[in-house]
């Protein structure tokens, strides 16, 4: 049987924190930087989850799954889609995921988020004691935004 060279990361310092940002305004071709305060600036690692508000119903949806890292390169991670068709007064929704990796896209997510769907996530990092999420802006045209996130840092040994 081959040998394998892989090794197995032991977490040995761990948190979980959230974050609510409310109607947090991005203008056009511009960006916003949400900083989640840790209490500790030695993470490695993490894992997040972003929500955000829906425009119809008044339950957050899941839009997205990221791992990453302290350098924007280490981020990468899978994005839900949704697209709405109105067809002979019905409304289909139509669901798929998209996979993204920082090293290749240069980004984590498509227009998505915020009000008419206009701000992507451009990074994820754990800065010191913050876990630093960047949205930015994808037209001219101001949007809002409204997340949640829930997220696992951790050191590994």
């Amino acid at each position: 049987m081959p040998k394998s060279n892989a090794q197995i990361e032991v977490a040995i310092e761990t948190e979980r924190v959230q974050g609510d940002l409310a109607a947090q305004v991005v203008p056009g071709s511009g960006s916003f930087l949400w900083s989640i305060p840790l209490t500790r600036d030695d993470y490695t690692h993490g894992e997040l989850v972003v929500y955000t508000g829906v425009t119809s119903g008044t339950h957050p949806r899941l839009r997205g799954f990221f791992k990453f890292g302290r350098a924007d390169a280490d981020g990468q991670g899978d994005v839900n889609v949704i697209s709405v068709n109105l067809i002979s007064l019905c409304v289909y929704y139509d669901r798929w995921t998209v996979g993204y990796a920082f090293r290749r896209d240069s980004k984590l997510s498509g227009p998505i988020f915020g009000s008419g769907n206009l701000l992507q996530l451009s990074s994820i990092k754990i800065n010191g004691a913050a876990l630093e999420l960047l949205f930015t802006n994808t037209s001219g045209t101001p949007s809002t935004l409204n997340a949640y996130a829930t997220a696992d840092v951790w050191k590994a040994a």
